[in-house]
């Protein structure tokens, strides 16, 4: 005799989106819009928050990447100190890498604390950066967190560069 069964298992989706936004002037979150005509010293409000549109709950990782485009056309990279954003290091944490990692695991529907809030443009711009176009470009990245590890930074599964 002999018998044949199929069994079907399915796994969770992990599926994130990233949320910008921004203080608005009367003190409300709005979406945020790129800015124009920046100034040096200047501080602006950014907001990005990693949403889990998942059905799993989700370690999650956020890294971001600051290029200039000069006034010829040329994109480079920008040097630290030059912008420079609030890091919430309460909720989030640098993993070294270049990477900030999410410390709780994200649930279902939910969304992250602040990555940060405020981005500052440093006062000594050198002239190389006369209307230049900075880019702070944020991308969000997440893994399941069930039977992975303990935190989003010994998770893995992470895409590799």
């Amino acid at each position: 005799a002999k018998e044949t069964t199929h069994n079907v298992i399915a796994t969770g989706g992990i599926n994130v989106k990233l949320v910008e936004s921004a203080v608005g002037e009367s003190g409300e979150k709005v979406p945020f819009r790129n800015l124009e005509d920046l100034m040096p010293g200047e501080t602006v409000s950014k907001i990005p928050q990693v949403q889990n549109l998942g059905d799993a709950p989700a370690f999650v990782r956020a890294g971001v990447d600051l290029t200039a485009t000069l006034a010829d056309g040329t994109v480079v990279r920008v040097p630290d100190g030059l912008i420079n954003a609030n890091y919430n290091t309460i909720d989030w944490t640098s993993g070294g890498d270049g990477y900030f990692y999410y410390n709780d695991i994200l649930k279902a529907t939910a969304l992250t604390e602040e990555l940060f809030n405020t981005v500052t443009i440093a006062p000594e711009l050198s002239k190389i950066y006369k209307d230049a176009t900075f880019t702070m470009g944020v991308s969000a990245e997440a893994v399941q967190a069930a039977n992975n590890g303990t935190s989003a930074i010994t998770a893995t599964g992470w895409p590799e560069e």
